[in-house]
């Protein structure tokens, strides 16, 4: 069996965690109620938008996400504190724990990231059921030096506030990360005005062999991720060969568990 996983397009309202919180719970019901998904990712800083909300808002909505991920995997975007730090930080919750923790490295310095936020680390990898993920965050796209860091990922999560002015760049390079690493590329995407925006949406599951898109405006966007299919698209020699050209040993056998 593959892992069902919806992708949430949504609107955020910068610096409003409650509103934002709303509309995550909202759609991860639905999600859970119609689709029976087994994850959900939304974009980047969809619990808080590019304004720096308080330590205290932020903790409680990470909560509320904690109670309603069990036998769920939830993906949001947050302001995340450690220390006298700040990041633009991903966290992917399940069971009421938080399993992974990313926090983003390639800063856009065009909206000012790297004056509101700390440098993070490059993305390294975690397993739902028995598929290894990665998540790199918006600008990191069109880094393929990154992506090359996770290329055992099998399923490459790439959440953004990506504008609708660059929309074909989002489209094609979703694509293209897909056919480099012969894997699963999910890009969700902002959508509506904001701070920086408007933001274009364009959520999709990327393939070797296409992609399925959302288009504009707020939705759900639901696949299948087969282990099986990537099997056979590794199959095909450019996956080994950029291994060996990286000096990389290729990964054997699976995982199961739920973890």
């Amino acid at each position: 069996m593959g892992l069902r996983v919806a992708l949430v397009q949504m609107k955020v309202t910068d610096g409003n965690v409650h509103a934002n919180l709303k509309r995550i719970e909202a759609s991860l019901k639905y999600a859970i109620e119609h689709y029976s998904v087994e994850a959900a990712f939304t974009p980047e800083l969809s619990l808080t938008g590019f304004s720096i909300p308080s330590k205290e808002d932020v903790r409680g909505a990470v909560n509320r996400i904690k109670e309603l991920s069990d036998g769920v995997a939830i993906g949001v975007g947050a302001t995340y504190f450690e220390g006298d730090k700040t990041y633009n930080s991903y966290l992917i919750v399940r069971d009421g724990d938080v399993l992974h923790v990313r926090k983003k490295f390639m800063l856009f310095e065009p909206m000012g990231e790297h004056q509101t936020f700390a440098r993070g680390e490059p993305p390294t990898t975690f397993y739902l059921k028995d598929l290894k993920f990665s998540v790199l965050i918006c600008y990191e796209l069109r880094f393929p030096e990154l992506f090359a860091r996770v290329l055992d990922a099998e399923a490459l999560v790439v959440p953004a506030a990506w504008p609708s002015s660059r929309k074909e760049h989002w489209r094609t390079l979703l694509r293209a990360r897909a056919v480099e690493a012969s894997s699963y590329v999910l890009g969700v995407n902002r959508w509506g005005e904001g701070l920086h925006g408007p933001f274009g949406g364009w959520s999709s599951s990327s393939t070797p062999e296409g992609e399925t898109t959302l288009g504009e405006g707020e939705g759900l966007l639901v696949t299948e991720l087969d282990k099986d299919k990537i099997e056979e698209w590794r199959e095909f020699p450019s996956y080994k060969d950029r291994l060996s050209l990286l000096g990389i040993r290729p990964a054997s056998g699976r995982r199961s568990g739920t973890s």
